[in-house]
């Protein structure tokens, strides 16, 4: 998404230095369009060299490869008005869990434990406690990547996206 507050960068920022205080070996690789949080992540980068890297304004079509090279996306939107998370249904299809803000309509592809983990918006503390959490279980993350690629293909692949939806127009349709 973007480098921007309502993206819930801000909360990540502020969880960052402790989940290093607690293990220093986890790499942050923050990427996104450049937006007003840009500064403020290059600043913790800074503070954190080597442990913490801004890619701002990474290509579309190179996103893939950030995700796949993850071990768990970090995705925390933080608005209400939220109706998904375009970057947690990539990070799914790439067989990676989500840890984002439980808002919107987020719940809805985020299934909580089972494709990763739902925190309340605008809370580091949690933000930090299910990040340590689930670097500690390997299983875990795992099992919850294959269930996060599947969930993506059976809910929004696209052709069976528009199949449902031609068979609710055809419903429709003989309906009158």
């Amino acid at each position: 998404g973007r480098l921007i507050k309502d993206m819930g960068l801000h909360t990540l920022l502020e969880a960052i230095p402790r989940v290093l205080d607690v293990d220093g070996k986890i790499k942050f690789v923050i990427v996104g369009q450049q937006g007003d949080m840009l500064q403020n992540a290059e600043i913790v980068a800074e503070k954190n060299r080597g442990k913490v890297f801004v890619i701002p304004n990474a290509p579309f079509d190179k996103l893939p490869f950030y995700y796949a090279a993850a071990t768990i996306v970090i995705a925390p939107t933080q608005g209400d008005r939220a109706c998904g998370s375009l970057a947690a249904i990539e990070a799914m299809s790439t067989g990676k869990p989500v840890i984002t803000a439980n808002v919107g309509g987020i719940p809805e592809i985020v299934i909580d434990g089972e494709v990763g983990r739902l925190v309340p918006p605008d809370d580091s503390l949690a933000l930090e406690k299910q990040i340590l959490n689930l670097l500690k279980n390997d299983g875990v993350l795992v099992e919850m990547g294959i269930s996060a690629r599947g969930r993506v293909e059976k809910n929004f692949d696209e052709s069976q996206a528009a199949a449902k939806i031609e068979h609710i127009f055809d419903k429709l349709a003989g309906a009158f």
